[in-house]
Protein backbone atom coordinates (compact mmCIF):
# COMPACT_ATOMS: atom_id res chain seq x y z
CA UNK A 1 0.00 0.00 0.00
CA UNK A 2 1.51 3.21 -1.07
CA UNK A 3 0.65 6.32 1.09
CA UNK A 4 0.79 8.73 -1.83
CA UNK A 5 -0.14 6.73 -4.66
CA UNK A 6 0.36 9.75 -7.81
CA UNK A 7 4.11 10.25 -6.23
CA UNK A 8 6.23 8.77 -8.59
CA UNK A 9 9.01 8.22 -6.48
CA UNK A 10 11.40 5.16 -6.79
CA UNK A 11 12.28 3.16 -3.65
CA UNK A 12 15.96 4.60 -3.88
CA UNK A 13 15.02 8.15 -4.15
CA UNK A 14 12.94 7.39 -0.69
CA UNK A 15 15.72 5.79 1.37
CA UNK A 16 18.76 8.59 0.00
CA UNK A 17 15.87 11.32 1.02
CA UNK A 18 15.45 9.54 4.45
CA UNK A 19 19.33 9.12 4.90
CA UNK A 20 20.09 12.94 4.03
CA UNK A 21 17.43 13.86 6.08
CA UNK A 22 18.70 11.91 8.94
CA UNK A 23 22.08 12.62 8.52
CA UNK A 24 21.03 16.69 8.52
CA UNK A 25 18.71 16.07 12.01
CA UNK A 26 22.40 14.80 13.43
CA UNK A 27 24.30 17.60 11.80
CA UNK A 28 21.93 20.14 13.22
CA UNK A 29 21.99 18.71 16.70
CA UNK A 30 25.88 18.32 16.66
CA UNK A 31 27.59 18.36 13.62
CA UNK A 32 31.08 17.43 14.83
CA UNK A 33 29.57 13.77 15.59
CA UNK A 34 28.15 13.63 11.72
CA UNK A 35 31.67 12.07 10.64
CA UNK A 36 31.17 9.03 13.17
CA UNK A 37 27.47 8.48 12.03
CA UNK A 38 28.90 8.62 8.50
CA UNK A 39 31.50 6.29 9.07
CA UNK A 40 28.70 3.77 11.05
CA UNK A 41 27.12 3.90 8.50
CA UNK A 42 29.69 2.81 5.81
CA UNK A 43 30.89 0.14 7.81
CA UNK A 44 27.63 -1.76 8.38
CA UNK A 45 26.61 -1.42 4.87
CA UNK A 46 30.13 -2.70 3.50
CA UNK A 47 29.32 -5.03 6.21
CA UNK A 48 26.44 -6.44 4.88
CA UNK A 49 27.81 -7.11 1.41
CA UNK A 50 30.06 -9.17 2.93
CA UNK A 51 28.06 -10.98 5.09
CA UNK A 52 26.01 -11.84 1.57
CA UNK A 53 29.27 -12.59 -0.27
CA UNK A 54 29.92 -15.13 2.53
CA UNK A 55 26.80 -16.47 2.59
CA UNK A 56 26.92 -17.73 -1.42
CA UNK A 57 30.79 -18.99 -1.02
CA UNK A 58 30.59 -20.38 2.11
CA UNK A 59 27.29 -20.28 4.65
CA UNK A 60 28.80 -22.46 7.22
CA UNK A 61 30.68 -19.07 7.94
CA UNK A 62 27.50 -17.14 7.72
CA UNK A 63 26.54 -16.82 11.23
CA UNK A 64 30.16 -16.45 12.22
CA UNK A 65 30.76 -13.25 10.40
CA UNK A 66 27.17 -11.52 11.50
CA UNK A 67 28.74 -12.43 15.48
CA UNK A 68 31.58 -10.61 13.81
CA UNK A 69 29.71 -7.53 12.78
CA UNK A 70 27.78 -7.62 16.18
CA UNK A 71 30.38 -7.50 18.10
CA UNK A 72 31.61 -4.63 16.61
CA UNK A 73 28.99 -2.33 16.35
CA UNK A 74 28.45 -3.69 20.24
CA UNK A 75 32.01 -2.12 21.32
CA UNK A 76 31.58 1.06 19.58
CA UNK A 77 27.88 1.42 21.13
CA UNK A 78 29.71 0.51 24.71
CA UNK A 79 32.83 2.76 24.07
CA UNK A 80 30.29 5.95 23.60
CA UNK A 81 27.68 4.70 26.38
CA UNK A 82 29.68 3.15 29.11
CA UNK A 83 33.59 4.51 29.40
CA UNK A 84 32.71 7.82 31.45
CA UNK A 85 29.94 5.40 33.80
CA UNK A 86 33.25 2.75 34.32
CA UNK A 87 35.69 5.60 34.99
CA UNK A 88 33.66 7.41 37.62
CA UNK A 89 32.94 3.95 39.11
CA UNK A 90 37.14 3.05 38.57
CA UNK A 91 37.69 6.44 40.68
CA UNK A 92 35.02 5.58 43.24
CA UNK A 93 36.66 2.27 43.80
CA UNK A 94 39.76 3.22 43.97
CA UNK A 95 40.04 6.73 45.41
CA UNK A 96 41.68 7.96 42.31
CA UNK A 97 40.92 11.01 40.30
CA UNK A 98 41.19 9.67 36.21
CA UNK A 99 39.26 11.78 33.84
CA UNK A 100 38.19 11.29 30.20
CA UNK A 101 36.55 13.59 27.98
CA UNK A 102 32.69 13.62 28.74
CA UNK A 103 31.03 11.44 25.90
CA UNK A 104 27.40 12.63 25.14
CA UNK A 105 26.83 10.47 21.96
CA UNK A 106 23.24 8.93 21.75
CA UNK A 107 23.87 6.29 19.43
CA UNK A 108 22.32 3.64 20.64
CA UNK A 109 19.42 3.31 18.63
CA UNK A 110 21.57 4.71 15.23
CA UNK A 111 24.28 1.92 16.01
CA UNK A 112 21.79 -0.40 16.40
CA UNK A 113 19.41 -0.21 13.41
CA UNK A 114 22.75 -0.33 11.53
CA UNK A 115 22.42 -4.39 12.15
CA UNK A 116 19.27 -4.75 10.70
CA UNK A 117 20.49 -4.86 6.87
CA UNK A 118 23.67 -7.24 8.11
CA UNK A 119 21.39 -9.52 10.10
CA UNK A 120 18.46 -9.36 6.66
CA UNK A 121 21.40 -10.59 4.59
CA UNK A 122 22.83 -13.26 6.81
CA UNK A 123 18.66 -14.64 7.50
CA UNK A 124 18.00 -14.04 3.74
CA UNK A 125 15.24 -12.20 4.12
CA UNK A 126 16.07 -9.67 1.10
CA UNK A 127 17.46 -10.39 -2.39
CA UNK A 128 20.87 -10.83 -2.97
CA UNK A 129 22.22 -7.93 -3.80
CA UNK A 130 20.12 -5.35 -2.28
CA UNK A 131 21.61 -5.54 1.83
CA UNK A 132 21.61 -2.11 2.69
CA UNK A 133 20.57 -0.63 -0.31
CA UNK A 134 21.12 2.86 -0.95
Amino acid sequence: MRIFPDLKIGARAAISFLVLASLGFYAWWKAEYLLLIVISIIFNFGWARCIDIVNHRRPNWAKFTLGIGVALNLLALSYYKYTNFLVDQLNWLASTDYSVAKIALPLAILLICDLFPAIDRWDHRTPQGNAATV
